[in-house]
Parts: C-alpha cells; structure tokens; sequence
C-alpha cells in the first residue's frame, strides 16, 4: 500500500515540479499521502483489489474543482488550488489500487500505467520515490498516536526528509537552527482527520464515479 501511494503522490508531484516552490511541494506531497493512508487504510485489500476501488479514485483536472484529498494538501501547507490546478491537464483521473497505479488523460479511455508491481509484496522494499522522497515514520513522529492500534501490521506514515538530513523527530529537529525553516506537521489537523475518517468506519469521501465515467473506462470502476 505505502508503494502505491508514494508512487502515487510523485507522479501529481512530477506535474508540480518547477511551478511550485520546493520545499511546499514536498509538504504537500507529504500531506496528501497521509491523507490517501488514512482514508485507504482500512478499505485496501491486496488479495482482492477490486474491493471498493470505485472510491480509490483521485480526479485532478485544471478549471475544474479538485478531488478533495487534493484540497485538504494543499490548504494544510498554505497552497492555492487553483495555482496547483494550473499544473495539470484539463482532465485526469487516477486510479489507486493494490497493485497497480494508472491515469487516464483527457478524453482517452486507455489508461497509462503509473506503477504496476506485486500487491502483495511491494512494501517490502519501500522506496522514496525520485521527486520527492518520503520516508516511513511511527505517527508519533508526526505528532499524533497510532490511529490503527489494533491493526496486526506495523503501521508507518509518510514523512519528508529533506536529502542529505538525518529524519529527526519533530522534537529534535525543532531544536535545531534550520528547524524554523520547515513547516512542523499539524498535529491537530491530522487527529481532526483521524477521528472523523475512524467515525465513518474509513469511508473514503471522494466522489462516487458518474454513470457516464462508468460507460466509458469499464472494469476501472
């Protein structure tokens, strides 16, 4: 799943890439990834990837209103939508499942691969992708608890690093003299997402796909 997602959050990052300052790209990437593990997580099932695939879908499509994953990232790190619209196409949409992570663009109807790799074992070797690296850290790093206690798996969240730096806690970073320079997560506003997406059993929100999305890419819904 942290596969999928990382390769996920750096293709719309790859888009963004010199049109969004840096270091909020990256913040961003980070807190849209968080947001796809935490609406996801209890919904993604890598022996059946078709289990409610209809709502792992992200629509990113200039002049048009964002998926709202795309819109919690970017009001988190102080980002314009609109500005970030402006980096894509006039329609595209993404679909994230175990296994597999493709887009269709425009008025195609054949998707593109993204990612394609094993469901099953894709995390084993996690790595950062090549726009913007994103490390596996305990929640408590990011300043909150585990919001999956009982899950059986070791659960990690995503957190950027910048290269060429150790992966400080918020704490010891904090104490550092370039700790000012990075924008500390928002614990609280991650707790806010936590409660209300656990209150609705992990229920995604995005948008149902619309029967004519059906008619035209098929068995991707």
């Amino acid at each position: 799943m942290y596969t999928e997602l990382n390769e996920t959050v750096n293709f719309v990052s790859r888009h963004m890439m010199f049109r969004i300052p840096r270091l909020k790209l990256c913040l961003f990437a980070e807190h849209m990834s968080n947001i796809m593990l935490l609406r996801y997580y209890g919904k993604w099932d890598p022996m059946d990837p078709k289990t409610y695939k209809e709502y792992r879908i992200l629509r990113i499509s200039n002049g048009m209103s964002p998926d709202d994953i795309v819109f919690s990232a970017a009001s988190a790190v102080g980002l314009c939508v609109e500005e970030i619209m402006l980096c894509f196409p006039d329609r595209m949409i993404i679909f994230v499942n175990p296994g597999e992570v493709c887009y269709i663009e425009g008025d195609g109807t054949m998707p593109k691969p993204i990612w394609v790799g094993s469901a099953e074992s894709a995390d084993d070797k996690y790595t950062p992708g090549s726009h913007v690296r994103l490390s596996l850290v305990h929640p408590r790093e990011l300043g909150i608890d585990n919001p999956f206690p009982n899950s059986s798996k070791d659960f990690r969240m995503f957190r950027y690093v910048i290269p060429g730096t150790q992966n400080f806690t918020v704490e010891s970073f904090s104490q550092t003299r370039f700790g000012s320079l990075r924008k500390r997560p928002d614990p609280e506003q991650l707790r806010r997402l936590q409660k209300s997406i656990l209150a609705s059993g992990s229920a995604p929100h995005n948008v149902p796909p619309t029967p004519s999305e059906i008619a035209k890419y098929g068995s991707y819904f």
